[in-house]
């Protein structure tokens, strides 16, 4: 009698913990259906071994062949996979497709290929490209809407997210490039040449220890609340054209392990962020020295904070050189953006600073210096505050101008002889 109570106990609680699970990742599992033609359309039922998906459906496109959908719409609470543990893709110009959760090459032979243009919609919870496998999702049209995005998740998984021409990528949550790290380490990449890329939490490249991220724009819109170059993990942040829109509503964050990369020209708005810095090698962050960092307020009316990082050389040419130095620094915004120096980090040996080569005060806006030295080339000033606070606004001429200078007091003297 106790082994036959102790086999129920045992029963109910496997029972418990799948309806637990279940519930937690909000995919529903029953019946499963197989794509079973080489090329067709979704909703031919020819097309599936038992029947199109629907309801509680689970579905697989492993066969190697891939699935076409131009109209309709085709809604399922269980997961979508696409290269399970072998190869499968889907093509799809319109109609809605909704999933529980969808999987981009799942297994570790799996690799899968998706699709997605003109007016398709695909509306999915967790979206992740390269679970363990090897996955591709290319967008050029439509949306694609969902609640978390992993490109790279898992072991030794590859993903990569092609976004170009009139995509809108939209997701409720966070955005992980390079998620994992265990195992070999995912690898993570993400290609924005146009679209727009719209998340409503956090966007990390580079996550976990031992994982891998990069993400590199031409073109289009990225806005985030934050921007975490590297957590845990390598991660590396592109900007190869100064058409690239980049918007960040919190914070932009640097880790030891970021990287940094911008073509001259190239801006980063920071509506109503702010940025810290943890990395402590000046060459990982080279885009520094070509971008532009425009703190543009916010709703809040709050101070934000610039973590400084160059190492305080005093007033000399050589601080501009490498050494987290900026080409331009900007403060404007409707609500006028007040901004303050800090020095959390230990980024460079002794004392530090900030080298920019541009300063722009917009009207209204206020730095706060917070006892920190700013060197800078050039100033422009429509009516901004300096709270100076102990430290001080140092300008160091550009080399060209110290050479007119040089030669201007050289003719002088000869004249003078």
């Amino acid at each position: 009698m106790k082994n036959v109570e102790a086999m129920r106990t045992k029963i109910f609680a496997k029972m418990l913990f799948v309806v637990t699970i279940t519930c937690i990742s909000g995919v529903v599992f029953g019946e499963e259906t197989y794509w079973a033609g080489n090329g067709g359309d979704w909703f031919n039922p020819a097309n599936w071994r038992y029947d199109v998906p629907a309801s509680n459906y689970t579905a697989y496109i492993d066969n190697g062949g891939m699935a076409t959908m131009s109209y309709g719409s085709s809604t399922f609470e269980g997961r979508l996979y696409v290269g399970n543990t072998t190869s499968g893709r889907i093509y799809q110009t319109g109609g809605a497709l909704a999933p529980g959760e969808t999987r981009i090459g799942n297994d570790f032979t799996g690799i899968g290929i998706y699709s997605l243009s003109g007016s398709g919609i695909l509306n999915t919870g967790n979206f992740i490209v390269g679970y363990v496998g090897v996955g591709t999702f290319n967008q050029s049209g439509g949306t694609n809407n969902n609640t978390w995005l992993f490109v790279g998740n898992e072991y030794a998984s590859q993903g990569t997210y092609n976004l170009s021409g009139t995509g809108t990528l939209r997701t409720t949550n966070d955005q992980y490039v390079g998620q994992a790290g265990h195992y070999g380490g995912s690898v993570g990449q993400f290609v924005q040449t146009g679209g727009q890329n719209i998340v409503g939490g956090k966007l990390v490249i580079g996550d976990q220890l031992g994982a891998t991220g990069s993400y590199s724009m031409s073109g289009g819109d990225l806005k985030a609340q934050r921007l975490l170059v590297g957590n845990f993990g390598r991660g590396r942040f592109e900007l190869n054209s100064s058409s690239a829109n980049v918007e960040i509503s919190d914070k932009l964050i640097f880790s030891e392990l970021g990287e940094f990369a911008a073509q001259s020209g190239s801006i980063i708005h920071l509506k109503g962020a702010s940025l810290d810095n943890w990395s402590k090698q000046e060459n990982n962050l080279a885009g520094f020295n070509s971008v532009t960092l425009s703190f543009e307020g916010g709703t809040d009316g709050l101070v934000k904070t610039l973590e400084i990082a160059s190492r305080d050389m005093g007033a000399t040419a050589a601080g501009f050189e490498m050494n987290f130095a900026l080409d331009t620094l900007g403060l404007s915004g409707v609500q006028p953006a007040h901004v303050q120096l800090v020095d959390w980090r230990e980024n460079s040996v002794g004392t530090e600073a900030l080298y920019v080569k541009n300063l722009i005060l917009g009207k209204d806006t206020n730095l706060d210096l917070n006892g920190y030295n700013i060197y800078y080339q050039t100033l422009t000033n429509a009516g901004g505050n300096v709270d100076f606070n102990g430290g001080s606004l140092v300008q160091i001429p550009e080399p060209t101008t110290i050479s007119l200078l040089v030669i201007g007091g050289l003719a002088l003297l000869k004249r003078r002889a």
